[in-house]
């Protein structure tokens, strides 16, 4: 499973909405959205590097949490068994 799939199948189950999120140049893989709460999820491949959309973002919305996935951030092992209801 991919992040994003993951992070799909539990936009319904934790009732939460799931968009991507780009400003010309500037993006964030998945924001998620539960009442006033925001949080940003940015998934990285080794060949990846964090760009500069999650700041951007965050200056911009000042989400609750942002987080990173894969890459050098949180593996994906734990990413996929964490409890993402904590955040929201």
């Amino acid at each position: 499973m991919t992040p994003g799939g993951y992070l799909l199948d539990k936009a319904e189950e934790l009732e939460y909405q799931l968009f991507y999120w780009r400003d010309n140049n500037e993006e964030v893989d998945f924001v998620m959205t539960h009442g006033e709460k925001l949080i940003a999820v940015e998934v990285k491949s080794r060949r990846r590097q964090l760009n500069s959309g999650m700041n951007t973002f965050h200056e911009k919305f000042h989400p609750q949490h942002s987080i990173v996935v894969g890459g050098k951030a949180i593996p994906l092992e734990m990413f996929f068994n964490g409890d993402l209801s904590r955040l929201l």
